[in-house]
């Protein structure tokens, strides 16, 4: 529908909703045919990963809201492709290719494989019994027994005649009973709690972030530029403005995806009266104070300005008209000559500075319509542009302070007065990766904990999956900690990323687990069998592809792609190594069995707690034979109908 809308833009309203409303005609129809089938497979393993990464739409920062929305578009039309293209295609395929070909071929002239080696080594029902050994392994000899015979021949799921029996043997879990289980749950469960507490430890990059390795050309053309042909040095340092006379910035139907558009208008305070003595007296004031301000902390000096880059219009405005006008100052003067020769100081003479060059006072001394409305004083900060997050932090706060001790309102005749520099910009940006990644995962875990919950129908089955992921995250949050890593604008990124890959195979095998009761299975032993024959060489496989198709990250120039394959790669090993030996113990311990958990039995049981009341009772047991004794008996057949 959205494809249609932006197809039809500029076309009348009634063809886009003409169009609109056939297409949901048609979606209902495949909604109707394909929602008995596909719904909880839809809802599972194709709405949470989405709904993750809708999650990062609330973001500050418009390139990572725009990727959440990205990725999740991605994943939705993957899913509608896999249900479209890929079983025609795969249709075309054997009926055009390998169903002739077998009515052609006889039988017994069919060519067999003789490569016994990689059979042997890909053998899934091989490795599946392999696991399940090592996972009872230690059980005892009834259980033992039990799943030596599942696994000798096929699993046959329980018969709805046998449930009765087998709830009256399910046993509470017992750390004596299936030690190996116990021992990688409780295992896994301790190095988890280990690497939270390094990822705790991750905190915003005190150093410039790198970009490209040592030897890419771009580094090194940085260092042979660095003073060697004499750079102006000062461009290193951000730029720091004092702004008077400006209040606010109206941006009405500013749109942050087109930002060029609609920009905004200035709305500029009450002229300010800069001819007055005490107005002069406490813009001379700021200059002074701000060449002398103390900034021990993230400072790369001692003090908040760079040497000689304080640019003050009224001290040289000062200078010139003593030069100009017989030695008389700007003392005394009145509104409209002070006025007059601001201008035309503005207009005859440059800025003076050596280590902050600007052309001209066009944008220090602000005239509008004739009449001066704003006015500045600039310098460079003693700070590195590209510096850590936390150094911006501490410097932004030194500059407040300074501005609210020698800046603010001492006279009433000037307008309020407010600092700008670029570092804030990237600050306010490096400090919204950060905030984003926390909102980002206190969102995401509800919204899995929720979609879990109502998809599976159990409550203590989406408890431990949330478990299970939040071991993810956290066990590769503490791999960056341990490379040495900080929590960066790439951490930031990619740990958006981790939260909706480490989802996917716990999900698939809790599915399968929960499916399991369908099939008239009760006992946490025999879900936890039939979801591991049913989805564990379908995990593998699909950390093997995704695995391969982040190794090529690997090779890149720019080390956010080298560090967000690394990320990748730790996210599906972590996911993989928790579902198989965190989450399907942890199932095989202490899973739900029987009505344990399910969100249906607890519904009952409130109902039957609540309406155990005599009315409640009648109305919800005797409704239907009231309904039936209303209604009119039914009309007798033509044939039954006595003769007159």
């Amino acid at each position: 529908m959205m494809f249609l809308f932006f197809m039809t833009r500029g076309d009348s309203p009634r063809l886009k909703f003409l169009l609109i409303f056939l297409a949901m005609i048609v979606l209902k129809n495949v909604y109707n045919s394909l929602i008995s089938v596909l719904f909880n497979q839809f809802l599972i393993h194709h709405s949470l990963r989405p709904l993750l990464f809708f999650a990062t739409a609330i973001a500050e920062l418009v390139p990572i809201a725009t990727f959440g929305i990205f990725a999740a578009i991605c994943v939705i039309m993957n899913f509608a492709l896999v249900l479209t293209v890929t079983p025609a295609v795969v249709i075309i395929y054997h009926r055009r290719f390998v169903a002739p070909k077998e009515t052609q071929v006889p039988a017994h002239k069919t060519k067999k494989s003789t490569c016994t080696c990689c059979s042997s080594v890909f053998d899934e029902e091989k490795w599946v019994r392999a696991y399940l050994r090592l996972l009872t392994c230690g059980s005892d000899e009834s259980r033992r027994s039990s799943i030596e015979k599942e696994l000798d021949t096929s699993f046959e799921p329980v018969t709805p005649k046998t449930l009765a029996e087998r709830e009256s043997t399910l046993k509470p879990p017992s750390l004596r009973d299936k030690p190996i289980a116990w021992i990688l749950v409780l295992g896994l469960a301790a190095f988890s709690c280990t690497m939270c507490i390094l990822a705790s430890r991750l905190r915003p990059p005190a150093q410039p972030e790198v970009w490209f390795t040592s030897d890419h050309m771009n580094t090194r053309t940085g260092k042979l530029f660095d003073g060697v042909y004499g750079s102006n040095e000062a461009g290193y340092y951000p730029a720091l403005s004092i702004v008077w006379g400006m209040d606010k910035l109206k941006r009405k139907n500013f749109d942050p995806y087109v930002p060029d558009r609609n920009r905004g208008k200035v709305k500029f305070s009450n002229p300010p009266q800069l001819h007055l003595d005490l107005s002069q007296d406490q813009v001379l004031e700021a200059c002074r104070g701000l060449r002398n301000f103390i900034c021990k902390s993230g400072c790369i000096d001692e003090h908040l300005a760079r040497p000689n880059s304080t640019v003050c219009f009224l001290e040289q405005f000062q200078e010139w008209h003593i030069q100009n006008f017989a030695g008389n100052t700007t003392y005394g003067l009145g509104e409209t000559l002070f006025n007059q020769r601001l201008a035309t100081f503005r207009e005859e003479t440059v800025p003076k500075s050596e280590e902050n060059a600007i052309a001209s006072w066009e944008n220090l001394i602000g005239f509008v319509d004739g009449e001066l409305r704003f006015f500045r004083i600039d310098t460079r900060l003693s700070l590195d542009l590209e510096g850590a997050i936390e150094k911006k932090k501490q410097v932004h706060k030194r500059t407040n302070k300074y501005v609210s001790r020698h800046c603010r309102n001492l006279d009433a005749h000037l307008p309020d007065v407010w600092q700008y520099s670029d570092a804030w910009v990237w600050y306010k940006a490096q400090a919204a990766l950060v905030n984003g990644l926390l909102v980002g995962m206190a969102i995401a875990f509800p919204v899995a904990f929720v979609v879990l919950t109502s998809a599976t129908q159990n409550i203590i089955l989406a408890f431990f999956a949330i478990i299970t992921i939040g071991c993810i995250v956290g066990n590769v949050l503490g791999l960056a900690y341990l490379f040495g890593w900080a929590l960066g604008v790439k951490e930031s990124i990619a740990g958006v990323v981790v939260i909706g890959l480490a989802v996917d195979y716990t999900i698939h095998i809790g599915h399968v687990y929960d499916v399991g009761r369908s099939d008239g299975l009760i006992s946490r032993e025999d879900k936890t069998i039939s979801a591991v024959w049913t989805m564990g060489p379908t995990v593998v496989a699909g950390a093997v592809t995704t695995a391969g198709a982040a190794v090529f990250l690997l090779f890149a120039q720019l080390t956010f792609f080298t560090q967000m394959g690394i990320l990748i790669l730790s996210t599906i090993i972590s996911s993989l190594i928790y579902s198989l030996f965190f989450f399907v113990p942890l199932l095989y311990v202490m899973g739900p069995q029987a009505n344990n958990g399910n969100l249906r039995a607890i519904q009952h049981y409130i109902t039957d707690t609540c309406c155990s009341s005599s009315c409640c009772s009648f109305s919800r047991i005797e409704a239907p034979t009231r309904e039936l004794i209303k209604s009119p008996p039914p009309a007798a057949d033509e044939d039954e109908k006595e003769p007159a």
